[in-house]
């Protein structure tokens, strides 16, 4: 009720006023706020927070997004989720491996959705929700995801699977840039 209320007008303020990314789905929630059904509203005020988020995507939220993201998946030396997944082959642990995988695609698709100016939609079928809803795709999106998820792929394939993902969201990335030049 009102302390929900409160979280979500805080959320919404950091996400649509301060453009301040976050290690993945940090615009979720602004998602649901557009899309979800108002069946109660005593003074308006959950129809007025839609209404702001029914403005055009910050692109100074894009950019901090995408900035934080691209740091946390590879771009930060020794510690960013690429490195942390290498570690983790070499230690041949499993457990860590995948839970690193897991949180360089919450970046992933971050930087995907920033990238189309799109709120992030939760973590259910994003890769079909990406190829029906953005019109940019890095190079080979689909067939990397299908080779990554695929049981039969070997952790250093995996690995390689990942640099080249990386390497073509941010160049995705970098293309869009330089044609706002």
């Amino acid at each position: 009720p009102v302390s929900v209320l409160l979280w979500m007008q805080l959320h919404q303020d950091v996400r649509s006023i301060n453009h301040q990314g976050q290690n993945g789905y940090t615009t979720a929630f602004l998602y649901t706020l557009k899309n979800f059904s108002i069946i109660y509203d005593s003074g308006n005020w959950l129809s007025s927070l839609r209404t702001m988020v029914q403005k055009e995507y910050p692109l100074e939220l894009r950019d901090n997004i995408v900035t934080r993201n691209l740091m946390l998946m590879k771009d930060k030396p020794f510690s960013s989720y690429f490195d942390q997944i290498c570690k983790a082959a070499m230690r041949n642990d499993m457990v860590s491996i995948n839970h690193r995988i897991c949180a360089f695609m919450a970046s992933y698709f971050d930087v995907l959705f920033a990238i189309n100016r799109i709120f992030h939609p939760g973590e259910k079928r994003l890769v079909s929700f990406a190829l029906n809803n953005c019109p940019v795709l890095p190079a080979m999106f689909k067939e990397n995801f299908d080779e990554l998820f695929n049981c039969g792929t070997t952790t250093q394939r995996r690995i390689e699977l990942l640099e080249t993902m990386f390497n073509a969201i941010k160049d995705t990335w970098l293309a869009i840039r330089n044609q706002e030049k």
